[in-house]
């Protein structure tokens, strides 16, 4: 449709999971690692401030994650989790391969997860997104210009809630 050829990809990827006793609980620790070429894409280059522009890959193409997790019942109901994410995502935009925009490259989280005998359930996850990269504004009037990079930030989610019986579920 539109113009645009079907999209073409090349997916490898390696999983590695360990589960170590400590302290009588299982901790288990997971590795994976996933590389993507993209033979054809369609690409939405967002590099002119002006225009959207889709169009198929010319060029280079691809993805590389790494991402390393971390899970841990330390008592019976509460279950924690940590994981970290390195993203390597290049494409070719007009000629010039570039940094994929507004993807994070490094990300991580943490979770911890309580439930009680009576229906009650808590749930936290701290995120934390690095640095991205921000489609080039220099043509942009000064006002509107853009710096290359966004800050990294982080962002909490919290759930509390409460069942009755599987019947009914309360959550804030």
């Amino acid at each position: 449709p539109y113009g645009l050829e079907m999209e073409e990809s090349w997916n490898i990827g390696l999983n590695l999971t360990h589960t170590i006793k400590l302290g009588g609980k299982d901790l288990t620790i997971s590795l994976d690692g996933y590389h993507t070429r993209f033979e054809n894409q369609v690409i939405v280059d967002l590099e002119d401030p002006r225009l959207v522009k889709f169009y198929n890959l010319e060029g280079k193409s691809f993805s590389n994650s790494l991402q390393f997790q971390a899970e841990f019942s330390p008592l019976k109901s509460l279950d924690l989790r940590i994981a970290y994410r390195f993203n390597d995502a290049k494409t070719t935009f007009s000629g010039e391969l570039m940094e994929k925009p507004l993807s994070a490259k490094h990300r991580a989280f943490i979770n911890a997860a309580y439930s009680t005998s009576n229906g009650w359930k808590f749930d936290a996850t701290l995120n934390w997104q690095g640095k991205k990269r921000i489609p080039d504004t220099n043509s942009n009037p000064e006002i509107y210009r853009l710096e290359a990079w966004s800050k990294g930030y982080f962002l909490l989610n919290a759930h509390i809630s409460k069942a009755w019986k599987e019947k009914f579920e309360l959550y804030i």
